[in-house]
């Protein structure tokens, strides 16, 4: 059974939301998109900047659509990761390479920490056993 969508709202958030395509905040005050989908019997609430769900959706339209029901779309970060081409090679609204450029360098930021941290431990570990 494929997702079947049933509606699209764009609210006003009143408290920050994650966006689902780039990963970044919505902030209090700013107007986002909410696709609202039904699969297997449950309701799913996907939220997003409405210049991401753009640019996300376009990206899709450049998909095979049979394929992005089957399978489900990764979010917009995902998919440009996943491809391992760089920004400069999407057409994308510069508010929203802005975003996935931060997200990207928060994530590289955040492995090299876990990285140093595991690191670490092992040489506390190796020092241990010595």
């Amino acid at each position: 059974m494929s997702p079947r969508h049933l509606t699209t709202r764009h609210p006003v958030a009143r408290k920050q939301h994650q966006c689902w395509e780039c990963t970044r905040p919505i902030e209090p005050g700013t107007v986002y998109r909410v696709d609202v989908t039904a699969y297997e019997g449950r309701t799913y609430s996907i939220k997003a900047h409405v210049e991401c769900a753009d640019a996300g959706m376009t990206l899709a339209s450049d998909m095979d659509l049979q394929q992005a029901f089957d399978e489900g779309r990764d979010s917009l970060i995902e998919e440009i990761t996943a491809s391992g081409e760089p920004l400069t090679a999407f057409d994308l609204p510069d508010v929203v390479r802005r975003r996935l450029e931060d997200a990207i360098a928060e994530g590289e930021a955040r492995d090299q920490a876990r990285r140093a941290e595991a690191l670490a431990r092992i040489r506390a570990a190796k020092e241990a056993a010595a």
